[in-house]
């Protein structure tokens, strides 16, 4: 967290990376895209607005669902 109180990355790439790892682990949560924010100049995850490309062309190719599917076997073969 930091001074504007959200959880924040330093980079656009950082936060695409954390949108795409919150979209794997919660599926129907309703985390859209990524934003610059103008109080404290950190990229944050929002789910206001459109969604993402990258998470459109991942849902688009099934490959979200790969996504999905491996990081519960993995889960479940870690316990």
């Amino acid at each position: 967290m930091n001074s504007c109180g959200k959880r924040s990355y330093i980079s656009e790439n950082l936060a695409l990376e954390a949108l795409v790892g919150a979209k794997i682990a919660y599926p129907n949560s309703n985390v859209k895209t990524v934003y610059k924010c103008n109080d404290c100049g950190d990229w944050h995850i929002t789910s206001k607005g459109n969604l993402h490309p990258k998470i459109a062309n991942l849902k688009d190719s099934k490959k979200m669902d790969k996504l999905v599917e491996a990081a519960y076997w993995e889960h479940k073969l870690k316990y």
